[in-house]
């Protein structure tokens, strides 16, 4: 029988990946309850004809968004702030997402640096830092947003789940999945199942 100290990390390994993971999510949440991230939901729907999925090294969070909006028929694509030296996608984001009939087999990473920018693309990011730093980086009229913000119960910072269990991927993705619904829908675009 698992004690309750077992039982506890089971459940925050499954929800939150890690316990750093379990901090952050209450941390960004109270931080978006005071209102600091709502210029990030601010979004004018009419100028978007592209979502672009950031994340840090474009090899499980970002990907699987990039693969769920494209089985979706909508234009879309991803990359890393920080992808360096990855072949392809992490190895649990690859059996996850083929679970749920999504192949990442052809993914490769890219950099932001190997992007090219479209007018109308939104850029989605998974943590409030990859927004800030874009902010910083990209001049002009971009729209950035974080992901997190468009889930059923809001959460900005979705946390990364490279190196973590294969229980917080499907969490990961299952949060990902969500979001993407309800910003399918803001898009004026008809999300189909």
């Amino acid at each position: 029988m698992l004690t309750w100290h077992s039982q506890w990390n089971l459940y925050i390994a499954k929800h939150y990946g890690c316990k750093q993971g379990w901090l952050r999510y209450y941390v960004f949440r109270l931080i978006q309850l005071l209102g600091r991230y709502q210029r990030f939901k601010h979004i004018d729907w009419n100028r978007v004809t592209r979502l672009v999925f950031v994340c840090k090294g474009n090899i499980c969070r970002s990907p699987y968004g990039e693969i769920k909006t494209r089985a979706l028929g909508i234009s879309t694509s991803s990359f890393g702030l920080h992808a360096e030296g990855a072949m392809s996608a992490y190895p649990t984001a690859l059996d996850v997402s083929c679970r749920r009939g999504l192949d990442l087999s052809e993914h490769r990473p890219r950099s932001m640096s190997d992007f090219t920018f479209l007018p109308g693309d939104l850029l989605i990011t998974m943590e409030p830092w990859q927004a800030k730093q874009l902010q910083q980086r990209l001049a002009g009229d971009v729209q950035i947003t974080l992901l997190g913000l468009w889930h059923s119960q809001p959460r900005p910072h979705i946390e990364d789940p490279y190196g973590l269990g294969e229980d917080y991927f499907e969490t990961c993705f299952d949060i990902i999945d969500d979001a993407i619904q309800h910003v399918v829908l803001q898009t004026g675009i008809s999300y189909a199942r």
